[in-house]
């Protein structure tokens, strides 16, 4: 074969893979852009349902709460002023000063709370107490070491009498300093 038709095949099959590829991605690439157009808004459908959802929760969890009936005067008062009638009763509460049934309800939802941090505050100075006793209860057994090391009394009673006063401190501490001093 001659070097020159063996050139002009290569251009031929190289123009011709060209305008295959041409043609390919043409075909291709509108499928694929199709594609990415569906999967959008496939996502963007998902979102707005999901959001849509989320709303409706919203909406049923404020419709569940547990809301005042509303007077006659106060429903009247709501539309004139154009507030919630829950926010127009809640103030004609305030001015005649809680007499309502639904307040005396709150004042038990306050005492409970009351109950709660009475409870916590006991609960804590009882922690406190009792961690006050076992610090006693650990110093009177380092008291008992060191007493036992030094005099080996057996009289538990005789060593709770003897560091009563100020002096038998004192001398409990020197006993204490000179052990330092020989370790």
């Amino acid at each position: 074969m001659d070097p020159r038709e063996k050139k002009k095949r290569e251009e031929r099959s190289k123009k011709t893979k060209e305008l295959l590829d041409k043609a390919f991605d043409r075909v291709i690439g509108s499928k694929l852009e199709e594609i990415a157009k569906e999967r959008e808004q496939a996502r963007v459908s998902q979102d707005e349902e999901s959001y849509r959802l989320m709303l409706a929760q919203d909406r049923e969890k404020a419709t569940s709460k547990k809301r005042r009936n509303l007077t006659q005067e106060e429903m009247d008062m709501a539309a004139k002023t154009g507030l919630s009638g829950q926010v127009v009763a809640l103030m004609m509460n305030k001015d005649k000063g809680g007499g309502d049934a639904s307040s005396d309800s709150d004042d038990a939802g306050d005492r409970k709370s009351d109950k709660r941090k009475r409870s916590k505050k006991s609960r804590k100075d009882d922690r406190r107490k009792k961690k006050k006793r076992k610090k006693k209860k650990k110093r009177s057994k380092k008291r008992r070491y060191d007493d036992s090391s030094d005099s080996y009394s057996d009289d538990s009673s005789s060593d709770s009498d003897e560091y009563s006063s100020s002096d038998d401190d004192e001398e409990r501490r020197r006993k204490k300093k000179k052990k330092k001093r020989r370790q």
